[in-house]
């Protein structure tokens, strides 16, 4: 039974603040240690990045002509590096939030005459760019969509000679795009919803 001596109850209390004392320090350290580890993940991923990064430089600068680019930093460390900017021929985005404007700079390479873009988000961004690339003679897009005024874009290329689609694209637009561009070959590689129900159908 518990005992009502007021003399005790000020030790109950003394005891209940300890407790809470306690439990407010040990969540103020977890929050700190989780905090900690966000930043440490942060930079541990950052110096990753950094490392690709200067791989990909090194890649270049010893003759390869190539490039794999997944952030805009990279694109601005090729350009201020005069070797990487003249040696770069073909870019490879991948997997890349292509709206930051530092990928509109890919205009800047003077002899870029193919980009793939894999799985990437906000290509129009970069098509814009690429209007103004007259040496482009194959593009690539896999799991990357682009809109219907990027596709008239491609008309604009003077040297253009492919286009590829890995990815389920509209039978209308690959014909309208193959009307636009009769000389220019077109390959999707994906069949599109259209193409593979009439397939099954007919089975």
């Amino acid at each position: 039974m518990a005992s009502d001596d007021p003399a005790t109850q000020p030790k109950a209390w003394y005891g209940c603040l300890i407790l809470l004392g306690a439990a407010a320090l040990l969540a103020a350290l977890l929050v700190f240690a989780i905090s900690l580890k966000i930043k440490y993940d942060q930079a541990e991923w950052e110096r990753r990045q950094q490392d690709r990064r200067e791989e990909q430089i090194a890649y270049v600068r010893s003759g390869t002509t190539n490039v794999g680019i997944s952030d805009g930093t990279l694109v601005e460390m090729l350009l201020d590096d005069s070797t990487c900017r003249g040696t770069v021929t073909s870019i490879d985005f991948i997997m890349a939030d292509l709206g930051d404007p530092r990928f509109r700079r890919v205009r800047e390479f003077p002899n870029v005459t193919r980009i793939f873009f894999y799985d990437c988000s906000s290509a129009d961004n970069v098509m814009v760019a690429v209007r103004s690339m007259p040496r482009i003679e194959w593009l690539g897009f896999e799991v990357t969509g682009i809109s219907d005024e990027s596709m008239r874009s491609l008309a604009e290329l003077p040297c253009l000679k492919e286009v590829r689609f890995e990815q389920v694209m509209p039978d209308a637009k690959i014909e309208t795009l193959k009307q636009l561009l009769p000389n220019v070959k077109i390959e999707a590689c994906l069949e599109s919803e259209e193409t593979e129900s009439r397939r099954k159908a007919s089975q």
